[in-house]
């Protein structure tokens, strides 16, 4: 599981994520896109990340953002 982190060319697993809706009935299929502590009906949707991976370097330029864009939302997140 993880986000395809285009900014710092890696995978980054998710600590945690929470959502504000309610469990979708492929809620099975969410623990395979972000991570296995998840929880519905919160207050605020987000993600929780490593803060280690903050120090990441950013190695994407202009130029490689044209072909980033072309193949969103595929690009966005992986299993």
């Amino acid at each position: 599981y993880g986000l395809v982190c285009w900014l710092v060319g890696r995978r980054i697993p998710f600590i945690a994520a929470r959502f504000r809706c309610a469990a979708p009935q492929d809620a099975q299929e969410y623990r395979l896109m972000f991570c296995d502590d998840m929880a519905f009906k919160q207050d605020a949707s987000y993600v929780d990340l490593s803060p280690t991976f903050l120090d990441l370097p950013v190695i994407q330029t202009a130029a490689s953002i044209k072909t980033f864009l072309r193949d969103a939302p595929g690009s966005f997140i992986v299993k």
